[in-house]
């Protein structure tokens, strides 16, 4: 445990213990919360509504920072609603009263949202979330009983109108639910025609429906000191005002668990399961076994070098520690996560431990990534990738988001906000990211890339008529200036990448090179020469046993050097000729071929030469 009635000695101790690993569950108040730097932290419950949003942000930010994931719970009753007089005892200045009130009422609202509740957060904070659903929150993941409350809508907002504001939630309900108690008697609203016609359903029932009326925007709360009223907004009007004895618009609202009833919630468990962290998903059962066992043999290493688990690697790395499973130095430093100094310090006693236990549980060692195991992927874990990162330019991060984008098929607005983060990031720096791996080599879907941020031939035309009038590249300000408000920067960015790898982005999207005589179908310019329309060149030499490409009779591809070649699905390599008389490394516009040959070429010596 963990609270400021402990002393200083204890404190330290109880931190050093969580921190080290020695304890896996601490029980503290918020006066633990912002000094913990911990990155593989699995779970973060409130017991308690917070007091803000603001507060609640940074506490269950603490959970999964390693990027593994993770799961934020936080349990509530009404009591903790009614707190606002305890919050505020001490504040003297109206203004802060109010500020208090306001914190507690958004943290209320989050606790009852039936709607995407990182959406709620992110729009608290003044951000953007174009989506409806985030795929990651509760409301999101767990599907929930939905019908038409028109009816009983009808009857809180038209009793909620009859009481003529100035009152909270609990007097319109005890209107509705036939309640003769003083203060109804003392303002006469048991003669209200509505008086007892919500007996049916109890307080809290009435209460849950009010709060998603609030969210939806059909009623409004003010607040007044530290007193909140109710009343009917303009959105709550319209219903009212298009309601008749014999129709009411119709207005589907979510059952929450109140609404249900406590003998008709029987999904725990269920939302148990499917809140669940999941470190061990994409594992065999074996490799599972192994994952667990790594943990163990990095948290006896860290008690003797006395050290925290996390300081020696990450679990993010042990999970892909135990997939490969390397035996040498060379392959356990090729893997994302393993720094120089784990591989110099730790790098013998790593590879005597992963040789000893994939022994014992029959694992082969340098396993290949396995496609068929790790493809049954989640919001969470995706497939292991066949592609290295073989670039030193090229971040972790970058080299990430190279892999949603080209190997999985996330768009942007997917990778920037993708579950498994801490945090989401930008859009354009996601973009930025793509465009880096692109200059480094790795194979792109330019067409695709294109499409998905509106940029087209007229902007590219625009964009090189402003260029010529600037006269340098070397500032995108000036640029910019030449242009309309609608071209961005990131049109300007793409456009002067896709200059500098050869890209055509006039020959992407017509992809169709006819041959003359034969008249075969076309072909996808990319089929054509490989990843050369899909990738920036990499400088390789040319190996033993490649195809040769086909010939083809007319082309107005401009290329660097004789076009890249596929080896093996995932390497480009170029071929690179500097004979005299051959090709140079000068641009060359490619007309028309001498002889037209529908068959494929042997790639001999003498016929790559030729």
């Amino acid at each position: 445990m963990y609270h400021g009635q402990m002393n200083g000695k204890a404190r330290e101790e109880s931190h050093r213990l969580f921190v080290r690993d020695e304890l896996q569950v601490m029980v503290a108040t918020i006066a633990f919360g912002m000094g913990i730097d911990k990155p593989n932290i699995r779970q973060v419950i409130h017991y308690g509504c917070p007091k803000s949003l603001e507060s609640y942000y940074q506490e269950s930010g603490r959970c999964g920072r390693d990027g593994i994931a993770s799961v934020c719970w936080l349990y509530y009753t009404r009591s903790d609603f009614a707190k606002g007089d305890f919050y505020c005892g001490e504040v003297k200045s109206e203004k802060q009263r109010k500020a208090i009130m306001e914190s507690l009422l958004a943290a209320e609202r989050y606790c009852v949202l039936t709607t995407c509740r990182r959406k709620f957060l992110l729009e608290y904070f003044g951000e953007k979330f174009p989506a409806d659903r985030c795929g990651n929150c509760d409301n999101c993941k767990i599907s929930r009983k939905e019908r038409d409350m028109s009816r009983e809508a009808f009857l809180l907002m038209a009793c909620i109108h009859s009481c003529r504001g100035g009152w909270g939630l609990n007097m319109p309900i005890d209107v509705l639910r036939g309640s003769r108690s003083k203060k109804i008697l003392d303002v006469q609203f048991d003669k209200l025609p509505l008086h007892g016609l919500g007996k049916n359903y109890p307080a809290n029932w009435w209460k849950a429906l009010g709060y998603q009326l609030i969210s939806q925007g059909y009623l409004k709360e003010i607040l007044s000191g530290i007193y909140r009223t109710i009343s009917v907004s303009s959105k709550g009007e319209q219903f009212l005002a298009s309601s008749r004895p014999d129709y009411k618009p119709p207005l589907v609202l979510t059952l929450t668990a109140e609404m249900l009833g406590v003998e008709d919630n029987g999904n725990t468990k269920e939302e148990f399961k499917t809140l669940s962290t999941s470190e061990s998903e994409g594992f065999s059962e074996a490799e599972g076994q192994l994952y667990q066992m790594l943990l163990e043999e990095r948290l006896k290493l860290a008690r003797s070098v006395g050290t925290a688990p996390y300081a020696i690697c990450g679990d993010q790395t042990i999970k892909k520690i135990a997939l490969p499973r390397p035996s040498t130095k060379a392959r356990l430093a090729n893997i994302d996560g393993v720094n120089q100094h784990l591989v110099t310090k730790y790098g013998d006693h790593f590879l005597q431990v992963i040789q000893k236990l994939s022994q014992g549980l029959n694992l082969s060692l340098d396993g290949e990534a396995r496609v068929a195991t790790a493809s049954l992927q989640t919001n969470e874990v995706r497939k292991v990738s066949l592609v290295t990162n073989k670039s030193n330019k090229l971040t972790p991060a970058k080299f990430e988001a190279w892999k949603m984008w080209h190997e999985d098929g996330c768009s942007i607005h997917e990778i920037a906000n993708f579950p498994g983060r801490s945090a989401p990031i930008k859009e354009q720096i996601v973009a930025e990211y793509l465009l880096e791996a692109a200059q480094e080599g790795l194979p792109f879907d330019w067409a695709r890339f294109s499409e998905m941020i509106g940029l087209t031939q007229e902007i590219i035309s625009e964009i090189q008529g402003a260029i010529s009038k600037v006269g340098s590249t070397d500032k995108l300000k000036p640029i910019k200036n030449e242009l309309p408000k609608e071209i961005t920067y990131q049109h300007i960015k793409t456009y002067l990448t896709m200059r500098n790898c050869g890209i055509s982005l006039e020959a992407i999207q017509s992809g169709s090179i006819q041959t003359e005589k034969d008249g075969e179908p076309a072909h996808n310019a990319s089929n054509l020469s490989g990843p050369t329309l899909e990738t920036c060149h990499v400088e390789r030499h040319c190996e033993d046993g490649i195809s040769a490409i086909s010939s083809t009779e007319k082309c107005n591809l401009e290329i660097n050097e004789v076009p890249t070649l596929p080896v093996n699905g995932s390497e480009v390599q170029k071929l690179s000729l500097t004979s005299e008389g051959g090709f140079t490394n000068k641009r060359h516009k490619v007309s028309e071929t001498k002889e037209v040959n529908s068959t494929k070429l042997k790639a001999t010596e003498s016929s790559v030469v030729e």
